[in-house]
């Protein structure tokens, strides 16, 4: 599971 990936996108859409 790409955990690292799936945060980083999140962070990116939720814009932190």
């Amino acid at each position: 599971t790409n955990a690292e990936a799936f945060v980083k996108g999140f962070v990116q859409k939720g814009g932190q």
